[in-house]
This record gives C-alpha cells, sequence and structure tokens, in this order.
C-alpha cells in the first residue's frame, strides 16, 4: 500500500465460505520502523511522535577573575533552530550560574534533523566571544577579556658626595607595593645604571585601579627619599648624637640629699667636647648631642660622658653598653633605724587572770599606720621593727607606737616602751575577839593573841590583837585572785593557854574552863585547784586524844571550809596533858597526806596531789 493508492487496499474475488461454513477474514500489518500500530476492523492506523532534544547553554568568562572590572552582571542569549529564532532570549547571570537548558526541543522538522545554536545578543564590550559546539547539545560560549598591564618604572639617585664616606653598597633592593601589599623585590646595581623596573603588572583588580608604589630596604647610613617611583639615598659623612640620661637610685630621694642639678662634659677621644651641660629634673635629667663628627682621619672618634659635679653620699656608675647612649647612675643607700620596745605587765603577775596571749603593736611613720607586729609571751613580750627609712623626702620621719586596746588594762608608752597596767581587785577580812571567861574571872587571860590568816589553806600572816584594838583585828588589801582563781580566806588562832577557842567566819570566842582545850583541823588541798577533777567533795578525820580515838569521826567539806574544831576537850587527865592529834579515816586515791602540828591544836592536814602533764 501507498501513497499513490492514497494508503487504501482491497482483496477482491474472495470465497465466502469452506465446508460450508463462512470463513471470517482478518488482517495484519508487517511492522512499521519507529511506529506502532492499531487495526480495527480492516482500518489500520499507524502512531509516531516525533523525537525530541534538549541544549544547554554554559558562558565561561576568561577574564582573570574580572580583574578590569568590566564584566556585565547579565546577558542574554537566543537560541537558533535552522538559523530561526527559537522562543524568547534567555538572562544568564552569576545566579543561575550562567547556564540554561532548554528542554523538549524537536529533533527534526521535515524529516531532517534541526541544527540548534547560540548566539549571544547582548554586546560585551572589551571582550570576545567563541562558541564551543563540539559536544553536541552542550555548548560552551567563552567570553576572553585579556586585562590591562601596566609597568613601574624608576631610578636610584646617591645624594653621598660621589660616595666620599665608601659607605654606598653594592646594590640596594627595591620593594614593588599593590595596594600596600609588598608582591614583588628586585636588586639594583651600577651595573644597571642605578636603574629598576616591574613590568607586565595588573592594571586593575576587582575592577578597582592598583595603586603601585615603591619601598627601599633600608641601607644603612643613609636615609631614603621616594618622590614617586624614584629613590634617593642621602648620606651626610661622618655625624652622629650622643645621649646623656642621669639615673637616680636613691629610693626616690628618700634622704633628701640630691642636688638640684648636676654638670656633666662631653668627652671625644679623650679631650673636651665644647661646654659642660647641666642636667636637672627640668631637663629629665637628660640632654642629646646631636651633628657630632663620627669620624676624625678616618678613625671613629669615641665619645664618653664624665660628671665634673661632685656628688657627695653618692657613688657613680656609667653604662655605655648602648653606645651613644649612656647611661650615669648615682646610688645612694638610703639610712635605716630600728624600733624596738618592751611591754611591761602591771598586774600582779595576772593576779586575776585576764591578760591576754598576744598584743598589737602599731607603728606610725608621721603620725600614719605603715606595720604592726604581734608581740607574745614567747618574744618576752618584746618587739623590733628593723630596716625602717630614716627620712622622707629628707625629713627625717617621726615614728611613734600604739597599741591595739587591751581589755581591762590602761596602756602607758614612754617612748617605744609599753606599760598596761590592771589594778587587781583586793578585799579584806576582819574580825573581833571575844572572851567568855566571866571578865577574866581567873586572872589568866592573856595580853594579847594571835590570829593568823590562810589563804587557800596557806598560813600568809598574822595578827597580835590586844584589848588596846578593843580585840578587833583586820587584813586589808587583800589580793582577791590568784591566778584567776577566788581566793578562800579563813583565820586561825594560836593556842591561847587555857582557853578554848571557837572561830565563827572571821569572829574568834575565847572561852576559859579549867581543864578544857580545844583542837582546830584545817584541811589544804594542794592540787592546782583540783585540776585533774579527783578530789572528794568530804573527807573524814578522827580525832585522837592520847592514841585513843575522841568521839565520831567529822566530816570536812568546802561548806565547812575544810575546817573543825573540837571545843571543851578535856586539858588534862591523870594530871598529865592529853596529847591530841588528828588522823585521816578516809582514804583519799592519789593524794599524798601530811600533819603539820607545829602551832599546838591547830592542826593543818595537807593533802597533795601532782596533776597530770602532757607533751
Amino acid at each position: 500500500v501507498t501513497e499513490k493508492d492514497d494508503w487504501k487496499y482491497s482483496f477482491t474475488d474472495l470465497p465466502k465460505y469452506e465446508a460450508g461454513e463462512e470463513i471470517v477474514y482478518t488482517i495484519t500489518e508487517d511492522t512499521v520502523e519507529d511506529y506502532t500500530t492499531e487495526v480495527k476492523g480492516y482500518d489500520v492506523t499507524n502512531q509516531h511522535k516525533p523525537g525530541k532534544t534538549s541544549v544547554t547553554i554554559t558562558k565561561h568568562w576568561d577574564d582573570a577573575n574580572n580583574q578590569d572590572g568590566i564584566r556585565p552582571a547579565t546577558i542574554e542569549v537566543q537560541l537558533i533552530a535552522d538559523d530561526e529564532s527559537e522562543g524568547d532570549p534567555v538572562k544568564l547571570s552569576e545566579e543561575n550560574n550562567w547556564t540554561h537548558t532548554w528542554n523538549e526541543l524537536d529533533a527534526k522538522a521535515s524529516g531532517k534533523s534541526i541544527v540548534y545554536s547560540v548566539v549571544e545578543i547582548t554586546e560585551v564590550p572589551g571582550y570576545k566571544t567563541t562558541v564551543n559546539d563540539e559536544n553536541h547539545g552542550n555548548i560552551i560560549m567563552t567570553n576572553s577579556h585579556t586585562p590591562e598591564v601596566t609597568e613601574i618604572a624608576g631610578k636610584k639617585t646617591w645624594d653621598d658626595a660621589n660616595n666620599q664616606d665608601g659607605v654606598r653598597p653594592k646594590k640596594i633592593t627595591v620593594n614593588l607595593l599593590a595596594n600596600g601589599e609588598k608582591i614583588d623585590s628586585v636588586e639594583v646595581t651600577e651595573k644597571d645604571d642605578w636603574k629598576y623596573s616591574f613590568t607586565d603588572l595588573p592594571k586593575y583588580e576587582a575592577g578597582e585601579e592598583i595603586v603601585y608604589t615603591i619601598t627601599e630596604d633600608t641601607v644603612e647610613d643613609y636615609t631614603t627619599e621616594v618622590k614617586g617611583y624614584d629613590v634617593t639615598n642621602h648620606h651626610t659623612p661622618g655625624k652622629t648624637s650622643v645621649t646623656i640620661t642621669k639615673h637616680w637610685d636613691d629610693a626616690n630621694n628618700q634622704d633628701g640629699i640630691r642636688p638640684a642639678s648636676i654638670e656633666v662634659q662631653l668627652i671625644a677621644d679623650g679631650e673636651s667636647e665644647g661646654d659642660p651641660v647641666k642636667l636637672s629634673e627640668k631637663n629629665n635629667w637628660t640632654y642629646i648631642w646631636n651633628e657630632l663628627d663620627a669620624k676624625a682621619s678616618g678613625k671613629s672618634i669615641v665619645y664618653s660622658v664624665a660628671e665634673i659635679t661632685e656628688v657627695p653620699g653618692y657613688k657613680t656608675t656609667i653604662n655605655d653598653g648602648n653606645h651613644g647612649n649612656i647611661i650615669v647612675t648615682n646610688t645612694h643607700t638610703p639610712e635605716t633605724i630600728e624600733v624596738s620596745g618592751m611591754k611591761t605587765w602591771k598586774d600582779a603577775n595576772n593576779q586575776d587572770g585576764i591578760r591576754p596571749e598576744s598584743i598589737t603593736v602599731n607603728l606610725l611613720a608621721d603620725g600614719e599606720k605603715v606595720l604592726s607586729e604581734i608581740v607574745t609571751a614567747t618574744t618576752d613580750w618584746s618587739y623590733h621593727f628593723t630596716d625602717l627609712p630614716k627620712y622622707n623626702a629628707g625629713e627625717e620621719i617621726v615614728y611613734t607606737i600604739s597599741e591595739e586596746a587591751v581589755e581591762g588594762y590602761t596602756t602607758t608608752i614612754d617612748g617605744y616602751n609599753l606599760t598596761n597596767t590592771h589594778t587587781p581587785e583586793v578585799t579584806e577580812v576582819a574580825g573581833k575577839k571575844t572572851w567568855d571567861d566571866a571578865n577574866n574571872q581567873d586572872g589568866v587571860r592573856p595580853e594579847k593573841i594571835t590570829v593568823n590568816l590562810l589563804a587557800n589553806g596557806e598560813k600568809i600572816d598574822s595578827v597580835k590583837v590586844t584589848e588596846k584594838d578593843d580585840w578587833k583585828y583586820s587584813f586589808t588589801d587583800l589580793p582577791k585572785y590568784e591566778a584567776g582563781e577566788e581566793i578562800v580566806y579563813t583565820i586561825t588562832e594560836d593556842t591561847v593557854e587555857d582557853y578554848t577557842t571557837e572561830v565563827k567566819g572571821y569572829d574568834v570566842t575565847n572561852q576559859h574552863k579549867p581543864g578544857k582545850t580545844s583542837v582546830t583541823i584545817t584541811k589544804h588541798w594542794d592540787d592546782a585547784n583540783n585540776q585533774d577533777g579527783i578530789r572528794p567533795a568530804t573527807i573524814e578525820v578522827q580525832l585522837i586524844a592520847d592514841d585513843e580515838s575522841e568521839g565520831d569521826p567529822v566530816k570536812l567539806s568546802e561548806e565547812n571550809n575544810w575546817t573543825h574544831t573540837w571545843n571543851e576537850l578535856d586539858a588534862k587527865a591523870s594530871g598529865k596533858s592529853i596529847v591530841y592529834s588528828v588522823v585521816e579515816i578516809t582514804e583519799v586515791p592519789g593524794y599524798k597526806t601530811t600533819v603539820n602540828d607545829e602551832n599546838h591544836g591547830n592542826i593543818i592536814m595537807t593533802n597533795s596531789h601532782t596533776p597530770e602533764v602532757t607533751e
């Protein structure tokens, strides 16, 4: 079947039946390349979908990363199909990475492949455009721009009296800077006629014209002057300078003996150079000699400085380690003194027990507190402040002391010694003698009796009492405390012959009944005021008469001041005086008992215990 047949066909004269059965006629079509076939009855439809393609354009910029800054922000390109524009122009920019793809393009027209290309419709001044379509459908469009270049050239000029001192170097180095950053260097010599150049330099960077400058590496003994790209080196032969600086090492003129000014002399090769120069606080104790000849007869001049003013009390040293920068140091060690003193306690050897373990002594310089020291018994209550400056700005410092308040004490200061005074509390013991002897009926009353004062069981004083005193007595100004503990005062009376003694508090009654006597026992504890806490609350004692117990045991305690008197004792038996004694019948562990009956009838029984110690 062909187009000539109008794509129609027919089969004629076909038998209708076979073996009496009607024949079923159908049709098929041989495969048609690139088409699909659909048969409906005896009609055939062939379908073919035309081919599609795509084209990608990528813009590449060859312009040294837009060095000259003339690249446009966008360009437009046009797709061309068989020399005809296809669709609208497309904009390329950095935003779409300078690329675009046209999809679903017809691959053919009238059975022939369509030739696609891309043209740049935006003019890009300064650029040349080339198109590469070697990878069909992937077109690379390159815009090329050769950045502008420039050249820097200059000349070295020597201003040194035609190298009079022979210090001109054989070469110098010129550095090229682009926008202040060093990018290149070149060595310049006499062979180059002291000329240099830097060529093929980019004129722009990111569209901004580059500012080129030059510097020169330091040329010893020369100063450098740059004008544009030309360099002039100046050398003034034979000049130098010397700086003198005076330093005072005297604790900021503590002793006030620093002079207001001194004179120094510049010395050149051992000879004085010029007039002496005055240094003072006004010129910060420094001076510079400028424009000095550096050489004489081809040799370097040795400069030094001498101090021509005598400075009593100072030692002078000169340091010329940094040549030309001379430091003259005047050293004076300021005078120092020492302040020391002693603490004295007037408190009856700490009788009341309130003396502190330490006190604080303050040192004042011209009335201002500058130091403090804690003083204790370890230092024998002495203190020392050493290495104290004697002067301040030339004025002698007045040192005084003070003491932090000590509770219970008043402080007096004599120079650098301190006395702390505490008046211990005192008490008085007073009593009266009463005679119960029927107004001395038997005439045996003595003219005087003796009352003994005991402190904590120890006899410390006695007093004779007479009728002239109205038989009264007193002990005054007695310390109330010992080592901080209140003292227990008691009294006894020396035996009065033919009388018995009764003590109530501090009053004494003497009774005379023929043949009677009395015995007083006083218990004393020698145990550091019961330091170890083992003293019993009570003990019992037994009166012994001629080696026999007399009466019941008696209990002694703090309640009765550890004392008891046996009265109305028979003085004699069978014409002989009875010997009375007292024994302790209570065992007192840890104590040793001694009995003193030197005052007959007034027995002192002492229990001694040595407190435990540790280390």
